[in-house]
């Protein structure tokens, strides 16, 4: 074969593996999303039963600051 006939095999699979691996980050933050949202929750609804005031916009930012120290 070619290099002329290899270029559109090569272009094609070059594009399969960006599609999939776009697929694969995308599911990959919904998961990441869940979790925060269900983390989220289970505080808020810990500081509500001891009667603090809840503010989500907080406790987002604290949560991603976490995340960052992490890395």
């Amino acid at each position: 074969m070619t290099i002329n006939e290899l270029l559109p095999i090569l272009i094609l699979l070059f594009v399969v593996f960006i599609l999939v691996y776009t697929l694969t980050i995308r599911i990959l933050e919904s998961f990441e999303y869940e979790s925060k949202m269900e983390t989220l929750g289970k505080i808020a609804k810990a500081m509500i039963e001891r009667g603090s005031n809840v503010n989500i916009e907080n406790l987002m930012n604290v949560l991603d600051r976490e995340k960052k120290d992490k890395k």
